[in-house]
Order: structure tokens, then C-alpha cells, then sequence
């Protein structure tokens, strides 16, 4: 499934624990930062729940 699709469902915690699992590469990350800065306006406001923890979880990405 595309990240953009797990953050037009439903905004949950367990959709966030699936999203922080989900991103779990530099690469993937990278994927979520470019939605999080150039998506639509609502997946964007998404995105940022998941990131915030993606970013206190591995503070190297």
C-alpha cells in the first residue's frame, strides 16, 4: 500500500503506529517528508502525526 493511502484513511493511533512501521528506511522517510512538504493540503496535516514520532524514534533520519 502507498503512504499517501495510509494517510487518507482514517487518522488513528493504530494508522499512526501503521504508518511509523511502515516508514522505517531512509528512503521511505524521505517519501513521508515529501508528502509531509509538496502533498495535498489534509494528507499533509496527516502526515505530520506520524512524523513527529518517526523523528523522536530515529533522530538519524
Amino acid at each position: 500500500m502507498k503512504l499517501v493511502e495510509l494517510l487518507a484513511q482514517a487518522q488513528t493511533k493504530a494508522q499512526r503506529d501503521k504508518i511509523i512501521a511502515y516508514v522505517s528506511s531512509q528512503q521511505k522517510f524521505d517519501e513521508l517528508m515529501t508528502v509531509f512538504m509538496q502533498g495535498p493540503y489534509r494528507i499533509t496535516q496527516r502526515a505530520a502525526w506520524p512524523l513527529s514520532y518517526c523523528v523522536e524514534k530515529k533522530p538519524v533520519f
